[in-house]
């Protein structure tokens, strides 16, 4: 009877709340951010790791790109796992849905 081409548009948010939680806690542009994000690294790597981060984007880059702030990025990318202990928080909020689900299944 009615047609429901103004539905099709329409998304509904279907994320659970561990990909929530892991979008605010590591706000990578890609899985190679990602799990940069979530793996540590000796300090005296990365500055190395960056300075390889800034010469892969040029080398993929089609346009212009930014050196310093490329460098800048990725070394904060590659210093957040330090700071924050990326796996372990990772590790809890997977730990604390599985509980908080299995705690609303009993």
């Amino acid at each position: 009877m009615g047609d429901n081409k103004g539905f099709g548009s329409v998304k509904i948010n279907t994320e659970t709340e561990e990909a929530l939680a892991f979008k605010i806690l590591f706000p990578a542009k890609n899985k190679l951010q990602h799990l940069q994000m979530i793996t540590e690294i000796p300090n005296r790597l990365r500055v190395p790791m960056a300075v390889m981060g800034v010469i892969r984007r040029l080398y993929a880059s089609t346009g212009n790109i930014d050196a310093i702030q490329t460098f800048e990025e990725e070394f904060y990318v590659l210093g957040l796992p330090i700071d924050r202990k990326s796996r372990l928080e990772a590790a809890e909020i997977v730990a604390a849905v599985r509980s908080k689900r299995s705690d609303d299944e009993d």
